[in-house]
């Protein structure tokens, strides 16, 4: 990518904030490419041309301006993917959550902790919580 960008004299034009708007843009295209699909067979529908070749096409420019903007900010990725893959394993240990989608609040909190997360999750959802505070106040008395 840096020989690319190089060779077009386009380094000057390839500031982190740049980048990053275009990289946004090319996920846009993506979930373009998806908004419509039914959500049980969009594996199966994006493996079939002429979508496949499509998705194919815009992943390819996510990968690349994601690779640029990793180069420009001086990360490398691969070392990073590798860091952030082994602390998710540390938080997400594979027996307690198995078939449960992650959330952030629930990532280090113990088996007992979750469950009284899952209880202001319904507690939120009945409508009994309005605001942020009444949230925390009520995720503390939870865990007392």
């Amino acid at each position: 990518m840096r020989r690319f960008t190089d060779e077009r004299d386009w380094t000057r034009f390839h500031d982190p904030k740049s980048l990053l708007l275009a990289l946004v843009g090319e996920v846009g295209e993506v979930a373009e490419l998806f908004q419509w699909l039914d959500a049980d067979a969009a594996a199966e529908v994006a493996r079939r041309d002429p979508l496949a070749t499509r998705v194919a096409e815009e992943l390819a420019d996510v990968l690349l301006y994601l690779v640029r903007l990793a180069d420009v900010c001086g990360v490398d990725l691969a070392a990073a993917a590798r860091n952030k893959l082994t602390a998710a394993g540390d938080r997400y240990v594979a027996g307690d959550v198995r078939g449960v989608a992650p959330r952030r609040d629930r990532a280090s909190a113990t088996t007992s902790e979750r469950g009284s997360a899952a209880a202001l999750d319904a507690h939120r959802l009945s409508g009994d919580v309005k605001d942020r505070r009444e949230v925390d106040q009520a995720r503390t008395n939870l865990q007392e």
